[in-house]
């Protein structure tokens, strides 16, 4: 008898499809479906909040998020039941404290705060807010047993059709296409997308199976510290001063995530023999 056949991309679509909507009735309280609904949505208007970076300057604007790190860890605590040691508050101050030297070394070559500032901020404010809220939320199903590739294609849908509702309506949908249509090579930014998308889903497997193996502050902690990779690359890419502020903030981003790493399994390990003992 020939083997199985590999299902196609349809049919794996439609088995997401079905899984996702058996989980509403998973469990008690709100269903593993709805917060991972509640989870595309909040991404939408989190990454919404990005355009922070047309009112302030883009590197002073990146590093900004890099409380990031810390504010998961408080909002973890504060709101998701989870305790954190001394050593994983410590670790992931020093993560924001060597992202922001880090940032500041970039920015004294940059060309400022933009005209909007007060409104930029705001917009931060509300990223990093609602950010640390998702990535919670993302933890706790994903620790709770939801698989990778199932909380993507929610989250994802949901957050696709709130993108192409609001796209529609603003006009920037049509006004994207006539953008594309008027290109020397019109078929380029639909390859260059589609490639971006692909990779991007691999890159978000691996993020969620840090989640899932670990915790969304170790998760992001190792995203905050891959901007700072990025930004050295480019000291090969482009010639520009490698300061005082820099080194520093290598050492001390990448001395917190080490520092969190190994106090958060240290705590793991002691919470799992209290509970033996």
């Amino acid at each position: 008898l020939a083997g199985a056949s590999e299902p196609s991309l349809v049919e794996k679509a439609y088995a997401l499809a079905k899984e996702a909507v058996s989980s509403r009735t998973a469990g008690g309280g709100p269903s593993n479906f709805l917060k991972a609904s509640c989870c595309g949505l909040l991404m939408s208007v989190s990454h919404g909040a990005g355009v922070e970076e047309v009112h302030l300057n883009y590197v002073f604007a990146v590093f900004c998020k890099s409380a990031k790190v810390p504010l998961i860890l408080l909002v973890s605590s504060c709101f998701f039941g989870q305790s954190a040691s001394v050593g994983e508050v410590v670790g992931s101050l020093l993560v924001f404290a060597g992202l922001a030297t880090f940032g500041a070394g970039e920015k004294f070559g940059s060309t400022g705060l933009g005209s909007s500032s007060g409104w930029g901020f705001c917009l931060i404010a509300a990223n990093l807010s609602i950010s640390c809220v998702c990535v919670n939320l993302q933890q706790e199903l994903l620790h709770g047993g939801m698989k990778q590739s199932l909380l993507l294609f929610i989250q994802y849908s949901v957050s696709t059709i709130c993108l192409v509702l609001h796209c529609t309506v603003s006009g920037e949908l049509s006004e994207a296409y006539r953008w594309q249509q008027n290109l020397a090579n019109p078929h380029g930014p639909v390859i260059g997308t589609m490639l971006d998308t692909v990779l991007t889903y691999l890159g978000l497997l691996a993020l969620y199976r840090l989640t899932k193996e670990f915790d969304a502050t170790r998760c992001n902690a190792v995203c905050s510290l891959r901007k700072m990779l990025t930004f050295c690359l480019s000291f090969v890419l482009f010639p520009k001063h490698f300061s005082a502020f820099h080194a520093v903030g290598l050492a001390l981003g990448n001395g917190g995530g080490l520092l969190l790493h190994f106090a958060a399994e240290r705590h793991k390990a002691e919470k799992e023999k209290s509970k033996i003992v």
